[in-house]
């Protein structure tokens, strides 16, 4: 088994978890990260997931810890804007109700298959994805974190999806008559974190290694004219 694989997800999970539990400051995590990986090498791809994803103790949003062990992982390249995205999206609160309704009932099972399926997003993420997308949005302008064509590529791929996960919830809350989903101010947090990914979505039109790899390509329809046009500002 690929040492890069699930070989390393245990002894991560539980560094991650000991993390969590002793609020181990960004310093001492930044010190101690280069020895897991020397002992447990494990993909960027799934070390963004493992700090990203919700689990059986905490399920209702992330950890506030989590930006700051982000900008470590993302200064010592364990991780990349691409997969930091990827895993977020992948458990962000930023889906339509009913998308997930339909997603329970296609697994067909019963109540513990419906409360597993529910364990697999976070209550409300969008607080702390705000503060993640500020972050990025610095570090692609700043550090220079977008690196090479393969960098490029994928992140562009993944704003695409997170520009339609945006969408889709914009026009959830507008049918939400009810008022079902705008309860705890989610609706307020959804556009103070779209505003904070509009600027990283701008950050990322104006990185010169995005530029080079959309230069020539039919990616004219992929760059928005003007990222900030669909998105309001957070007040």
């Amino acid at each position: 088994m690929n040492a890069r694989g699930t070989d390393a997800l245990r002894p991560w999970q539980r560094f991650l978890s000991q993390a969590f539990v002793k609020r181990l400051d960004p310093s001492s995590f930044a010190a101690l990260v280069p020895l897991q990986q020397s002992r447990s090498p494990l993909s960027p791809t799934l070390i963004a997931d493992l700090l990203v994803r919700p689990d059986a103790r905490n399920s209702y949003a992330p950890d506030p810890l989590v930006p700051a062990y982000l900008d470590v992982l993302l200064k010592q390249r364990l991780v990349t804007p691409a997969t930091v995205l990827f895993a977020l999206a992948k458990y962000s609160s930023t889906r339509p109700q009913e998308n997930q309704n339909g997603e329970e009932k296609a697994d067909g099972g019963g109540d513990k298959k419906t409360s597993q399926k529910r364990s697999l997003r976070w209550a409300n993420s969008y607080t702390i994805e705000q503060v993640i997308f500020l972050r990025l949005a610095k570090a692609v302008k700043q550090d220079n974190v977008i690196r090479n064509v393969k960098d490029a590529v994928d992140v562009v791929r993944i704003l695409i999806r997170w520009m339609s996960l945006f969408t889709d919830m914009s026009a959830a809350f507008a049918a939400d008559v009810m008022g079902a989903i705008h309860r705890n101010n989610s609706k307020l947090e959804l556009e103070c974190s779209r505003s904070a990914f509009v600027l990283l979505l701008s950050n990322v039109c104006d990185s010169p290694a995005v530029l080079n790899a959309l230069s020539g390509r039919s990616a004219k329809g992929v760059r928005p004219s003007n990222p900030s046009l669909p998105f309001p500002r957070c007040p």
